[in-house]
């Protein structure tokens, strides 16, 4: 059953707000372009694939997928071959009849990496070898409810840890049992829209656009990276996923500061003074109501900020794992920083309501000296903003689960746009290397010169034999070195435009080149 393991999204770098949709405390996530309703525990995500509707904390999976209704035989078919694939060889399978269908039960199995992968957020995570190595220690169970209605069949997968404690089963249950799907008469029709990429020549991703709602799409720079961005609007209902990347560096002295500030969003640029980072957890908040009320010229007021959590042991594993393996910002002598923050805020402007799931990643430098101190600070943010009207925002919310759970993402793109980055990337490290080399070089010319001309020394090169000799020679001389051709003596001080430059040339001694530094290219 190879169908239900392609697919995989692979993210290009750590900072990706996840592709599926996160919570922070529990609550109810209606669907209403899919047409399905779930309640989901703090630290749980849903994500709409190929395969049917995931839900997940990273340790427990249950899956709610549909099948063409066939004969017994046929329909487990495949969930055999599924339990063989997540085999660790000695899988035990059990069935037992239930009201209205089958329930298989299948032991010995191992951690269905497959589908923590089409979660997003943990997926360069999950492909390094710690992780491997600790998700090989677990063993897995899962449990198959075939239920056959007139057409179709409904199955309903659950994969649980085989040492899960009852509690963790038992919310596990919970959000089995508070799966529904929504009336026909309250879904909403939509036509997948494409996200073109023109750098690369191919789609990054489809998005689900509902019926009356304008679409923008774009792919944006954040740094060396790109992601894709869009937005969909109708009247004052709006769901947009932002890409926005921040720079501000400066010096300040005791006579005042320089610091500047350029703001990439969604591939606009703008710039002002004044610095603009994140130091602490506490600040995102207000960093996002900042570019807000910059977007709409009005005040936005926050009324509820809260972190994502991780609560199952594999997802914290992964976060802490993800933070371990993540490339450090190191600079000798300097005081750097790097912190990184996700959370759910809710805030109020007028009548309207916004709620955004933000994932954002800060780090910088601050350098001190006697006589100045300099400072540079990167913000890498992302986030999901989804708009409307107080007294009609669950419409609004219920649509923009079903746009984002509904985006089907290109495998392809993330490849090859990690490729153009890297490209890139090696590009920018071989001129700073060679600037570099070239400030060395010029460096190691200057010591020198300065070193000679205050010693009373100089370097001379014959021409002709391209020897090179060290002499003596005032600083504020200005005389020229000649050499004897027969016997290579050297006369030095000899003024330009002298009778005795004219004697000297005219009895075929020749003029030496000089240089301060003996470095090749400064000879004259």
């Amino acid at each position: 059953m190879k169908r239900w393991v392609t697919g995989r999204c692979v993210l290009v770098c750590g900072l990706v707000l996840v592709f599926g949709f996160p919570v922070g405390a529990a609550e109810r996530a209606t669907d209403r372009l899919h047409g399905f309703s779930v309640t989901l525990p703090e630290g749980w995500q849903v994500r709409m694939g190929r395969y049917g509707v995931l839900l997940s904390d990273f340790e427990s999976f249950v899956l709610v997928r549909g099948a063409p209704r066939s004969a017994p035989g046929q329909a487990v078919a495949p969930f055999l071959q599924e339990t063989r694939y997540l085999s660790r060889g000695g899988a035990r399978v059990y069935f037992k009849g239930v009201p209205g269908g089958l329930l298989v039960v299948a032991q010995g199995l191992r951690y269905p990496w497959e589908f923590a992968q089409s979660l997003g957020r943990y997926t360069l995570t999950l492909s390094v070898p710690q992780a491997r190595t600790y998700l090989q220690g677990l063993s897995y169970e899962a449990a198959h409810l075939l239920l056959a209605g007139e057409r179709a069949v409904l199955a309903v997968s659950v994969y649980l840890p085989q040492d899960l404690d009852r509690a963790r089963r038992a919310a596990v249950l919970g959000v089995l049992r508070s799966f529904g799907f929504v009336p026909s008469t309250q879904r909403v029709p939509y036509t997948p829209q494409p996200i073109y990429d023109p750098v690369l020549g191919l789609v990054a991703a489809q998005v689900p656009v509902p019926e009356g709602y304008a679409f923008q799409a774009g792919v944006a720079p954040q740094g060396n990276l790109r992601f894709p961005a869009f937005s969909l609007r109708q009247g004052r209902k709006l769901v947009r996923r932002d890409v926005v990347h921040v720079w501000s560096g400066g010096v300040q002295t005791q006579f005042g500061s320089n610091a500047q500030t350029r703001l990439t969003w969604n591939g606009s640029v703008s710039a002002g003074s004044g610095p603009t980072c994140l130091t602490s957890q506490g600040q995102l908040p207000q960093l996002v109501l900042q570019l807000w009320r910059a977007e709409t010229g009005a005040g936005w007021t926050l009324v509820q900020a809260a972190p994502w959590r991780e609560r199952s042991r594999v997802a914290r594993y992964l976060q802490n794992l993800q933070e371990a393996t993540r490339p450090k910002l190191a600079l000798p002598g300097s005081q750097t920083f790097d912190l990184s923050s996700r959370l759910v805020m809710w805030a109020r402007s007028g009548g309207l309501l916004r709620r955004a799931w933000v994932e954002a990643r800060s780090l910088g430098y601050l350098s001190r000296s006697f006589a100045a101190n300099s400072f540079n600070c990167e913000v890498y943010l992302q986030a999901v903003v989804v708009q409307g009207e107080q007294r009609a925002f669950e419409d609004a919310l219920g649509v923009s689960w079903g746009v984002l759970l509904g985006i089907q993402w290109n495998p392809e793109w993330p490849v090859r746009e990690a490729e153009r980055s890297r490209a890139i990337s090696r590009m920018q490290t071989e001129m700073v290397l060679e600037m570099t080399r070239k400030s060395q070089e010029f460096n190691s010319w200057m010591s020198r010169s300065w070193t000679n001309l205050l010693s009373d020394q100089t370097y001379v090169r014959d021409p002709a034999t391209s020897e090179i000799f060290r002499v003596y020679k005032r600083s504020f001389d200005e005389g020229t070195f000649w050499r004897d051709p027969v016997f290579g003596g050297i006369v030095g001080g000899v003024e330009r435009g002298s009778r005795l430059e004219e004697v000297l040339q005219s009895g075929g001694w020749r003029r030496l080149e000089e240089s301060l530094s003996g470095v090749p290219g400064t000879w004259r």
